[in-house]
């Protein structure tokens, strides 16, 4: 994969979102980064 990481950009989002989806964002993180290795 290119250098870019515009790709990886999310909108943001508000607060009861981010409580809803933080299982889901870290398990996103974790994807990004060993993608990223």
């Amino acid at each position: 994969m290119g250098g870019r990481d515009n790709s990886f950009s999310v909108p943001p989002q508000s607060p009861l979102q981010i409580l809803k989806n933080g299982s889901d964002s870290i398990l996103f993180l974790k994807i990004t980064f060993i993608i990223k290795m």
